[in-house]
């Protein structure tokens, strides 16, 4: 299995969405605090991706979303602000990540 790493599609904004809140409630169940993220509309990916189509990126494996990331720049300072992944399917593909 290989992994691709490529810029998100407004169409992929609610998939990647999911993805982070079933990462967030993943955690935090295994952790003993029960779920607490709960989905919500892209909206603020749309807007992120609207202001800067390069900040945000989507990982797919044969076809499905893998993993999603969201950078954001404010002057020359940039940051990292999410990375989600599915770590089954990360875990079969090994070192199979390509940029």
């Amino acid at each position: 299995m290989q992994i691709i790493v490529r810029p998100a599609r407004a169409e992929e904004l609610q998939a990647a969405e999911e993805l982070v809140v079933r990462s967030i409630n993943d955690l935090t169940v295994r952790h003993g605090f029960g779920a607490m993220a709960s989905l919500r509309p892209a909206d603020f990916q749309q807007f992120s991706l609207n202001d800067d189509p390069d900040g945000l990126w989507v990982a797919e494996a044969d076809g499905e979303l893998a993993g999603f990331a969201f950078s954001w720049i404010s002057g020359n300072f940039w940051f990292l602000a999410e990375l989600f992944v599915s770590l089954p399917t990360i875990k079969v593909a090994g070192s199979a990540i390509r940029f």
